[in-house]
């Protein structure tokens, strides 16, 4: 049985050494495929998109919030709103997480509502 990397005590040493080792790529790996390693700037739109694209069949109506620095929570039609209304209010694409949430619609379907939040509001459990 092989022994599973202690990452709390990896110094920059033994990443540089093996970083396949503590699951990093290597230079050239990443030198490679950059975009395999990094995070795209609208993951949580994505997630989103896909969510809805599989859930298909159990959901009557979507709807997105966007919650603003100020509090203010902007409703949007399209994931393409959200986008562009998270530029004009200057939030970060890549700060934003999702927050669905089901609401039962009848007939065996659910009004879903999808609130983006920035990971900081987000850590203080607001986004309704």
């Amino acid at each position: 049985m092989t022994e599973t990397p202690n990452y709390t005590t990896a110094t920059v040493e033994d990443l540089l050494d093996n970083p396949t080792k503590y699951g990093a790529p290597t230079f050239e790996e990443f030198k490679r495929y950059p975009d395999r390693y990094r995070k795209r700037d609208d993951d949580a739109l994505s997630s989103a998109d896909v969510g809805s694209s599989n859930l298909a069949h159990l959901v009557k109506k979507q709807f997105y919030f966007l919650k603003t620095a100020s509090g203010r929570s902007i409703k949007c039609k399209t994931l393409e709103q959200v986008e562009h209304v998270a530029k004009q209010e200057g939030i970060n694409l890549r700060l934003l997480e999702m927050r669905p949430e089901l609401r039962q619609a009848g007939e065996g379907k659910f009004d879903v509502h999808v609130h983006f939040v920035t990971k900081r509001i987000a850590s203080l459990g607001d986004y309704a």
